[in-house]
């Protein structure tokens, strides 16, 4: 006698195909998302804005870096003057002036510093300035 196969095992077959194809679709998924990743990550280090000319720079102290690059902002010609705001009391301008790798020599004619805890995003130090456009410095320059 001969035996006959039952037609369930021609359903499991298909089912696991199936289930190979959407497994095998989901890692390609998986794989092309991750790809796309190191590639926006790898895009937003080298895209840096080219800074504007303007005519001033605002910064806030807080960080080394950023009054270091609003020096250098300076020295490259980008704005008239540079503004610091919130300079503690205890920091003398000698102090700041090391905090500058270029661009030190225009603290004399160029920098302007204030005690007052003023942002950059107001309007008051622009308008004092007689500034139209200003360039702020934040602490991810």
């Amino acid at each position: 006698m001969t035996q006959v196969e039952p037609e369930s095992s021609g359903v499991f077959e298909l089912l696991e195909a199936g289930l190979k194809f959407v497994f095998d679709l989901l890692l390609l998924a998986v794989v092309l998302t991750v790809i796309g990743f190191f590639i926006f990550a790898d895009g937003l280090q080298r895209s840096q804005p080219e800074p504007r000319a303007a005519d001033g720079i605002a910064v806030l102290t807080g960080g080394v870096a950023r009054i270091d690059e609003a020096m250098k902002l300076l020295a490259q010609g980008n704005a008239k003057r540079l503004l610091i705001t919130g300079v503690n009391r205890t920091t003398s301008t000698e102090a700041l002036k090391q905090l500058a790798s270029e661009g030190d020599q225009l603290f004399a004619c160029c920098v302007d510093i204030t005690r007052k805890r003023a942002t950059p995003s107001t309007t008051r130090p622009r308008r004092a300035n007689g500034w139209r456009n200003a360039t702020t410095i934040p602490s991810s320059w």
